[in-house]
């Protein structure tokens, strides 16, 4: 599989992470058979969260019916919700085929991103000059190690390092 990524900048420091993803009821688009329709949601990325979830907006939207139900913790305990499977494509294009949600009730949007989705590719968040970077690819490829990066260059960030190479190449040529 080829890497696919995408990457969400903001300027401002983000609390919560959305992203615009296309939602179909599941299906496997390699059968040939006729796909089901798709509609444009608004997905909150959410690390906290084990499993994802959509709201009773993607349920009428697309006529889902539960295949079964299950029980999620939350935090105001546990609850018995209907279970659905869905397609979800994400903004680089990636379709997650027949993944299971939970029916949850959503506040700010209709797809809660999950650690099942979130945990197929390689995922980071930065905040650079006070902004907000997240950056999501599938599948994974890559070992981020702050710890060892620290470690390796002595504490120093890409620009002193680079400055240093500068001088140091700049006393050579004299």
């Amino acid at each position: 599989m080829n890497s696919t990524a995408l990457t969400l900048h903001s300027n401002q420091f983000l609390r919560e992470l959305t992203t615009e993803c296309l939602i179909s009821e599941g299906y496997d688009p390699d059968d040939g058979a006729t796909p089901p329709p798709v509609s444009k949601f608004i997905g909150l990325w959410d690390t906290g969260a084990t499993g994802s979830a959509i709201s009773e907006n993607v349920v009428k939207t697309l006529g889902l019916k539960p295949f079964t139900t299950g029980i999620v913790n939350h935090a105001g305990g546990q609850a018995q919700v209907p279970v659905y499977m869905i397609n979800v494509t994400l903004p680089n294009r990636v379709t997650i085929k027949a993944i299971p949600v939970s029916g949850a009730q959503l506040a700010g949007a209709d797809l809660l991103i999950g650690m099942d989705i979130i945990g197929l590719g390689d995922f980071a968040i930065t905040h650079p000059n006070g902004g907000t970077k997240m950056t999501f690819q599938i599948p994974p490829t890559r070992d981020i190690d702050f710890v060892k990066e620290i470690n390796e260059t002595g504490g120093k960030s890409k620009a002193d390092i680079k400055q240093q190479i500068k001088n140091l190449t700049k006393g050579k040529r004299k």
